[in-house]
């Protein structure tokens, strides 16, 4: 009995570690040749890449904004510290989401990589872990999005996910020259990176509202305005807070742009 299931296990052990795949592998590059406006052209796409990812959480915005039909001209002017620092959190956030969620998609082309060039995985172990991990947090995920009724969220996040992550992988077990030849797979990401959001903007604008959520800025929280100049509150929901004016909608569903003063009591919730 025992050693039936000893031999079981080796069995699955077996198939899980059995070298497979390995065509997907990157082989050797001593045979890839290199010229100077390939590497200008890698460099100008590189630029542009990075400039694309560092922008697009303005570009979220940007969309947030026209689904809640405002537009902030003093949070873009007066509000920069604050708008980067969103900017910052929201890349940082989205680029650690897709490692999380599909970051054994890398490790599995580097061991693909090693086994193709050199016979050996040394990455099956982690891409087995992070594989089970990514598992688990897709599960954890999907009771939150279900509970909350935000299942559309959270295939919006795993998409985004996905494209960073390839986008990624595309790099992963590449030398220098093959990376400087690389132009297709930026472009790709660039194309669909912004595609996304913009085909699903009311998503989008729920995805933007979650963080303006978390940041007490906006995203529908409650807001109550007191002026002690004109006496009364106004309430509503709050769309967005910016330095100078609170972007709101009263009961009936309407914007309101109420000027901010030294005078002013803000209370959100």
């Amino acid at each position: 009995m025992g050693g039936d299931v000893i031999n079981r296990f080796r069995s699955v052990w077996s198939f899980l570690t059995k070298p497979r795949l390995v065509r997907f592998g990157v082989p050797c590059e001593h045979d890839v040749s290199i010229s100077l406006s390939q590497i200008a052209l890698r460099a100008l796409i590189g630029l542009f890449t990075v400039s694309w990812i560092g922008s697009m959480p303005f570009y979220l915005f940007v969309i947030y904004m026209h689904e809640n039909k405002l537009f902030s001209y003093d949070f873009f002017r007066d509000g920069v510290f604050g708008l980067y620092t969103f900017v910052f959190v929201s890349s940082i956030f989205i680029v650690l989401l897709s490692l999380v969620f599909y970051g054994f998609v890398i490790w599995a082309k580097v061991g693909l990589t090693q086994l193709r060039r050199e016979g050996k995985n040394h990455c099956r172990g982690i891409t087995w872990f992070f594989f089970g991990m990514s598992c688990f947090i897709h599960y954890i995920f999907f009771l939150m999005a279900m509970d909350a009724g935000r299942l559309t969220v959270l295939l919006w996040l795993m998409a985004i996910s996905a494209i960073f992550c390839l986008f990624f992988c595309s790099f992963a077990g590449h030398g220098f020259k093959r990376n400087a030849q690389n132009w297709m797979s930026p472009l790709a990401f660039i194309f669909l990176s912004a595609f996304l959001p913009f085909a699903n903007q009311d998503v989008t604008a729920e995805v933007v509202a979650m963080g303006l959520r978390g940041f007490n800025v906006g995203g529908g929280k409650n807001i109550v305005i007191s002026q002690k100049d004109e006496g009364g509150e106004i309430r509503g929901k709050l769309s967005l807070l910016s330095p100078q004016n609170a972007y709101l909608k009263d009961s009936k569903g309407r914007l309101k742009i109420v000027p901010l003063t030294v005078s002013s009591t803000v209370v959100i919730w």
